[in-house]
């Protein structure tokens, strides 16, 4: 599915979580921008649901936590 598909399921089951993701969604928006200023591209994301990975400096009982 596409980013945007998936941010309008995302905001019909939690408003809240759209609301957090916002600031990223801009900066991913102002660079998809420049790509395209610059470079003449566009990016066509897709959105694969996966389970969330440990990082280099916390586990995944961290992130299960956060949830």
């Amino acid at each position: 599915m596409e980013l945007k598909e998936y941010l309008e399921e995302m905001v019909k089951k939690s408003p809240m979580k759209m609301f957090q993701l916002l600031p990223k969604l801009i900066e991913l928006e102002a660079i998809e921008n420049y790509l395209n200023a610059i470079f003449g591209i566009e990016l066509d994301i897709k959105v694969k649901i996966s389970e969330p990975k440990e990082g280099r400096f916390y586990g995944k009982g961290i992130i299960d936590n956060i949830k």
